[in-house]
């Protein structure tokens, strides 16, 4: 990976430290993650230019990474220059100029290094320098992807499923007409896909070509797709071209945004491409954090779905086929956001959960016509049930029924039996066991927030929360599955009273992965623990007033 491993130790004299002055001392993987950490959410109120603010400055060179996608005579080089593969008519020109750098592979050199320049942080307390600095180094990226030597490190592809993605790529690459640019986003698949499918073993010879048609079928998913594709080379190529790279996603959401209008108020674009559009376009701000764009497209997608179901009710086990697939991922994101803020979900949730003990369900989770586990990792009775107890917290009943209701619904989560996890190795099928019960506990953790009005001190919120932690610690930080646990992690450290506990979850939320998002939930949690540390009772992620926290 470009710019990995390469470091360039500033040595300084101790005895040189004035009283009013301590000059930093880093390498250039950690200027990076101090850039990095800035980019990736640094408190409002603080936002100054990051470069200029920690004392670097550097040569902004975009350095482009190494491709997987198979290479043969005739077919497009990933370092396509994007300016002319895209619609140059909604380009700005500073994104055509900015693209023309993907031509070429600049090799890194001392020129590329950061030209230290005495920078200096006060010994004051209020010194933005400094605050900064701390912030970096508890906020900053921890996760370095690819890793290195991918084709031996199970940590890339431990259900080797690579090969049949090349496989896919290869024959969509020979087959099919696309767009230049459309080499981005194999690259983008062949590099992240463990980051993006939690059971991304489910990749098959024709998902690429599935793929392919939804680039084609929306303008403005096209731009989001794209966006969503360099927004993770900015979280994860530790480089000097992060902040270009993060200022060429905000561009492309910006085209993106765009084209939306435009589609949602044709009437000859289809429901179907309408939902594609709006659910490429959330995905991409729920990674970015971008709550004010994430809750209004997560309403018009909610009226998109309703259009094309006819319907307010979604049976979440009985939704199957390929043209179910952005509906079901609608669902999981209206559950979790409705988790997140305590209002109730924009669509209902009915599913006959007995039809799970009698039809073949032992390997829906592996099928990507069916459910959400596959994608996001949680058990979709657990995300069913889950959206019983959001339902059941704003009905209009007596809070003796609603205890009640919320009595049962704890035991079915406890008592439910899920199906054996499916995985080629045995590592994996242990980690998704744990997975499981992961979110079984969560779920148990949730029903006290919003139904019981449970504290931390309750005895079945402190064995859950002691349960996450001890499952965390059989998983590997970072890499599948660990990675998409960020919200069994957060529901957890709301709850963690001890020092430790606390840290450990706010630590491994951090340790998912380098998005924004993940970034925020740290942030709302350590808010959590000082509203409920300062009045002494116990203060919920949702009892704060316009909260933009979202799972």
């Amino acid at each position: 990976m470009p710019g990995h491993g390469l470091t360039h130790q500033l040595i300084i004299d101790a005895k040189s430290v004035t009283n009013n002055d301590r000059l930093v001392s880093n390498s250039l993987k950690d200027y990076i993650a101090i850039n990095e950490a800035l980019a990736l959410g640094y408190p409002s109120g603080l936002e100054t230019d990051y470069a200029g603010a920690s004392g670097f400055e550097y040569n902004d060179v975009l350095v482009q990474p190494t491709s997987l996608l198979p290479s043969r005579r005739g077919a497009t080089s990933v370092h396509t220059n994007l300016g002319e593969c895209l619609d140059s008519s909604l380009l700005p020109s500073s994104i055509i100029a900015h693209t023309e750098l993907l031509q070429d592979t600049p090799a890194l050199n001392q020129s590329t290094y950061p030209s230290f320049r005495g920078a200096t942080v006060s010994r004051g307390a209020n010194n933005t320098g400094l605050k900064k600095w701390e912030y970096a180094q508890e906020y900053g990226p921890r996760v370095s992807w690819p890793p290195e030597d991918r084709e031996n490190n199970p940590d890339f592809d431990s259900e080797g499923v690579m090969p049949v993605l090349s496989k896919s790529i290869d024959t969509l690459v020979r087959t099919a007409v696309f767009e230049p640019v459309f080499q981005e986003i194999l690259h983008f698949y062949s590099t992240y896909l463990s980051r993006i499918y939690y059971d991304y073993a489910v990749v098959n010879e024709d998902t690429m070509g599935w793929i392919l048609e939804r680039f084609k079928l929306s303008k403005a998913g096209k731009y989001a797709i794209l966006a969503t594709a360099t927004l993770f080379r900015s979280n994860y190529e530790q480089s000097p071209s992060t902040r270009s790279l993060r200022d060429h996603t905000k561009e492309l959401h910006a085209i993106a945004l765009k084209q939306l209008d435009l589609e949602l108020n044709s009437i000859e674009v289809s429901p179907q491409a309408k939902l594609v559009a709006l659910e490429e376009m959330t995905r991409y701000e729920y990674f970015a954090n971008t709550s004010s764009n994430y809750f209004p497209h997560l309403t018009q997608s909610a009226s998109t779905v309703r259009e094309i179901l006819q319907s307010d009710t979604i049976d979440l086990l009985s939704l199957s086929g390929n043209d179910t697939h952005d509906i079901r991922c609608f669902a999981w994101c209206d559950i979790t956001n409705s988790m997140a803020t305590s209002r109730p979900t924009l669509l209902n949730y009915e599913s006959n959960l007995e039809c799970t003990q009698h039809f073949d369900w032992e390997d829906a989770h592996a099928n990507p016509s069916k459910g959400i586990e596959w994608i996001y990792g949680c058990p979709d009775v657990i995300a069913v049930l889950m959206a019983r107890t959001v339902a059941l917290k704003h009905l209009k009943i007596p809070k003796e029924e609603r205890l009640s209701r919320g009595a049962k619904l704890e035991q079915l989560i406890f008592g439910w039996r899920f199906r054996p996890t499916h995985a080629k190795g045995s590592v994996m099928r242990v980690a998704r066991v744990g997975v499981q019960e992961m979110w079984r506990h969560a779920a148990i953790i949730h029903i006290h927030q919003a139904i019981f009005r449970s504290d931390p001190t309750h005895s079945v919120v402190r064995d859950s929360v002691k349960s996450i932690i001890k499952i965390a610690y059989t998983l590997k930080p970072g890499v599948n599955p660990d990675c998409f646990l960020s919200i069994p992690y957060f529901i957890a450290g709301a709850f963690a009273i001890s020092p430790k506990d606390r840290y450990t979850l706010k630590s491994r939320i951090i340790g998912c992965g380098n998005e924004p998002i993940l970034r925020n939930l740290a942030v709302n949690l350590d808010d959590v623990w000082a509203r409920t540390d300062s009045t002494g009772r116990f203060s919920s992620w949702s009892d704060k007033e316009n909260s933009a926290i979202f799972f």
